[in-house]
């Protein structure tokens, strides 16, 4: 695992603008990678105000703004059906690929080939992210970095039975990202990492589709400064009984999630992940958490060998794009040299 991914580096902020090391840092790359998601009825969701912004400096000093998506599911009768498995790649022209995963390590090959790209974690879903990383990874032939925009606020609300307000499609493996040794029923010892994020029930879902057992379930958790309450509200995603139970035990860690690799005082995801993982025969890994906890996910993913790939499983549940929840920007993070 590359020494260059330990940590992102912070950058600052001037009052929610783009600051100077910001700027530098953006012209040290010759691409600008955005998300460009749609909503499941098929409309674009807007540029927020942090991405213009982004947009505009690199066109204007002459950097290439291109835009990455995922395809979004079919919808039948209210309910999500089969996930398209299509990526969508538009040019600073304006002009669309699509192809199916498999073929998307070529066509970003073909297009990013000797190129220094700066992806927008706060933009790309956790679909386009997973595959852009998995992709990067095979072909080596573009540097990859990563930007992350932390908000100044990121409200959450439930309703009255406090059910999350997010939905989310069918529990599955990612694409490039999948594991069949655990198909067989094979006696050994199991472990289910669940990264926790802030959207209530959403965990249990995993728990409850696969029948995990407490004894076999890991739980890391992170405080981000601009989650109202984070740690509450991460406690509450999946369940303030389960958590205390599995607190008691000494099964919940806390993660620094602007680490990949952290130190023993300021851990980060996958040397959580590796550490807590040794002697373990076969691993789910969920990570629900924020974007930076996703990508350190894909990096432990890959850095396995692949006997132990065959028995890792990452689990993602693909939640639905929408507008926002988030507002301003508080901090902006540099993952540099990732691929």
């Amino acid at each position: 695992m590359s020494e260059a991914v330990l940590a992102a580096q912070a950058l600052s902020i001037n009052a929610g603008e783009l600051s100077s090391d910001l700027l530098r840092a953006l012209e040290r790359h010759d691409i600008l990678l955005l998300g460009a998601e749609q909503r499941p009825d098929g409309q674009d969701c807007e540029a927020e105000p942090r991405q213009q912004a982004l947009m505009a400096h690199v066109r204007a000093w002459g950097g290439a703004v291109w835009r990455m998506r995922a395809g979004n599911p079919v919808v039948d009768d209210g309910q999500f059906g089969a996930i398209k498995d299509q990526f969508f790649l538009t040019s600073p022209s304006g002009h669309q690929d699509a192809v199916r995963w498999f073929d998307l390590p070529s066509l970003l090959v073909d297009k990013l080939a000797g190129k220094r790209v700066l992806a927008d974690l706060t933009s790309l879903s956790g679909s386009s992210l997973l595959q852009l990383h998995s992709a990067a990874v095979q072909k080596r032939t573009f540097a990859l970095g990563y930007l992350y925009l932390t908000p100044v606020h990121y409200p959450q609300t439930a309703d009255p039975e406090g059910s999350s307000p997010v939905v989310t499609r069918t529990i599955k493996q990612p694409h490039g990202y999948r594991s069949f040794g655990q198909e067989h029923g094979e006696a050994g010892r199991r472990r289910h990492f669940i990264i926790l994020g802030f959207d209530r029930h959403r965990p249990n879902k995993f728990i409850e589709h696969y029948q995990w057992p407490d004894d076999e379930l890991q739980l890391l958790i992170c405080r981000p400064a601009y989650v109202e309450g984070g740690e509450e509200q991460a406690q509450l995603s999946v369940g303030a009984v389960l958590y205390k139970r599995l607190e008691a035990r000494g099964q919940v860690h806390q993660v620094n999630p602007m680490r990949v690799m952290g130190t023993p005082d300021d851990p980060g995801v996958a040397d959580t992940l590796l550490k807590l993982s040794q002697g373990i025969d076969f691993i789910d890994v969920v990570p629900l958490g924020p974007k930076p906890t996703l990508l350190a996910t894909a990096v432990f993913w890959h850095s396995l060998p692949e006997a132990q790939r065959e028995r890792t499983r990452l689990l993602y549940d693909f939640p639905v794009v929408r507008q926002a929840r988030s507002d301003g920007v508080q901090q902006a993070w540099l993952f540099e040299g990732v691929v």
